[in-house]
Formats: structure tokens, C-alpha cells, sequence
């Protein structure tokens, strides 16, 4: 999983109240809650960082053991993927490019 980019999935809508994350899977209505880690690991879930990215990152923020943060986080990951609200994905998401509109000359 390591190796792997979350990713937020598109019918999935949050929204940060005092410190803590509501989750909302629009397709079932069903809300998850996250408190600040969980609110910090879901903000880095943009399917642009691998899940090794973020275990650094969140390891630093929260000063913590990464070794800990790893194992925290392929729970957490694997507990959004069973609620349908994320996905792992072998390669990072495409950043979709403006094409440029150019005058034949």
C-alpha cells in the first residue's frame, strides 16, 4: 500500500467543524467522522502523494513514530475504501493540462 496514491472519490463531500472531518458519501447518505489525524491523512488523500508521502508527512506534523502512523494508516485507508469513500491507485492522478488555442498561421 505503500507504493500506492489515495484518493478522495468524487461523491464524497467534507467539511471541517472544529477540528474535526465529516465525510459524506452522497451516493448512500451515509457520514463518517474523523478526528484531527484522520482529518489531516483524508486532507492528503488527493491521489497526488504516495501513502509513504503521507505517513512522512503526518509523522512530522504530529511528531509521532512512523512505523505507528504506517500501520494507523493502512487501517484508516483500508476502513474510507470500505466505506466506498477513497481509492488506491497504482499511479498518481493526471493533472489535467489547458490545451492552448493556437492560430493556424
Amino acid at each position: 500500500m505503500v507504493n500506492e496514491y489515495p484518493q478522495r472519490l468524487d461523491h464524497v463531500v467534507w467539511k471541517v467543524i472544529e477540528g474535526r472531518g465529516i465525510l459524506l458519501n452522497l451516493e448512500d447518505g451515509a457520514y463518517f467522522e474523523v478526528g484531527p489525524v484522520g482529518l489531516s491523512i483524508w486532507e492528503k488523500c488527493d491521489g497526488k502523494r504516495r501513502a509513504e508521502s503521507i505517513v512522512d508527512l503526518i509523522t512530522r506534523e504530529f511528531r509521532t513514530d512512523s512505523q505507528r502512523v504506517q500501520r494507523d494508516l493502512e487501517a484508516f485507508v483500508a476502513e474510507l475504501k470500505r466505506r466506498k469513500l477513497l481509492r488506491l491507485s497504482p499511479l498518481p492522478v493526471a493533472i489535467p493540462t489547458r490545451l492552448k488555442n493556437r492560430r493556424a498561421r
